[in-house]
């Protein structure tokens, strides 16, 4: 059930995501990002999950320097070692500082 529950929710953030291909406000696509992974490192989505929702934001035309940013707000504000480490490896993934295989931009 908590692998189910976890599917739903990285899918559901996909969507809204997702639903901003056609916003021309790049910066509701930020806003989206950021929600969208302040809500899956909240209820503890599987990395790849994450992963794939920054990926989602670059293929609908969004930047490294916004996500890198964006990940930088959000280490701001968690309260836990725990969720810190998560969002540290997003930004690895973000930044290039990973296998070559799992960077989100070259």
């Amino acid at each position: 059930m908590k692998y189910f529950l976890s599917f739903f929710l990285s899918l559901l953030c996909v969507s809204m995501l997702s639903q901003s291909i056609y916003q021309e406000n790049y910066g509701k696509m930020e806003k989206d990002l950021q929600d969208a992974l302040v809500k899956g490192i909240r209820y503890k989505m599987p990395l790849l999950a994450l992963r794939e929702i920054i990926v989602s934001y670059k293929k609908n035309g969004g930047s490294q320097e916004n996500a890198s940013r964006i990940l930088n707000n959000i280490r701001d504000n968690v309260k836990s070692d725990e969720k810190e480490d998560v969002v540290l490896e997003l930004m690895d993934f973000v930044t290039g500082y990973c296998s070559p295989k799992m960077r989100v931009w070259d």
